[in-house]
């Protein structure tokens, strides 16, 4: 589906509602416990700090997520400062939809470890794992996770990935990220993309035709 979807990015956004004059960096959360509140409070405190005004948060939520960071959020105030992923309403019965608009229309992803990273690669998208483990949120190790995982070895070979792995460090990856995004991006990830994804080039319809009728045969 995204090989054939060609979507400019001033069309992504506007069908977004996601104004043109800004930067939007998009910050996903987990199924599995993690810094989430703290990690979206971390990215506000430093663009206010900085008074950086043209650049915008978006939070996606996991759908299975374990916690509910939503309330939180909602009861800190810090979903005043933040916009929720809009693809979660404007394309909720088209699930597939959400993608390849949401990474079109942002300028930079956060996430900890998470097949949005490589998604991300066929737009160019810089990006910023975060792995850093937080007392509160223990039940899962993201810094073993994301350190020792195979298909990660990719990422660290090719250095298209920024890598926070300690919570008190997230100012100095995070500005790295912001100037990368700043400055206007030429690469083709699509080598890394293919070293991690297999490529099937045959038609999904060409594939479920060929299964049936495989199966008939039987």
């Amino acid at each position: 589906m995204y090989k054939n979807l060609k979507i400019s990015k001033h069309r992504s956004k506007i069908k977004l509602g996601l104004k043109s004059k800004y930067k939007y960096i998009l910050f996903s959360g987990s199924a599995f416990p993690f810094a989430e509140t703290e990690t979206l409070n971390l990215m506000i405190n430093y663009l206010d700090k900085r008074n950086i005004k043209n650049i915008k948060i978006i939070y996606r939520p996991h759908p299975y997520s374990m916690i509910h960071h939503l309330k939180t959020i909602k009861e800190t105030g810090t979903i005043n400062k933040i916009i929720i992923d809009p693809t979660l309403k404007i394309f909720k019965k088209k699930m597939f939809m959400q993608y390849p608009y949401l990474l079109n229309s942002i300028s930079a992803l956060i996430c900890p470890s998470s097949t949005l990273l490589v998604e991300a690669l066929r737009y160019n998208v810089p990006t910023m794992c975060v792995a850093y483990n937080v007392e509160k949120y223990k039940l899962f190790n993201w810094y073993y996770n994301t350190k020792y995982q195979p298909h990660f070895n990719v990422f660290r070979k090719y250095r298209s990935t920024l890598f926070c792995w300690k919570i008190n460090k997230f100012n100095n990856v995070f500005e790295k990220l912001i100037k990368g995004m700043i400055i206007k991006r030429k690469n083709n990830n699509n080598e890394i993309f293919n070293n991690i994804v297999f490529n099937n080039k045959i038609d999904f319809s060409e594939i479920v035709k060929k299964n049936i009728i495989r199966t008939l045969k039987k």
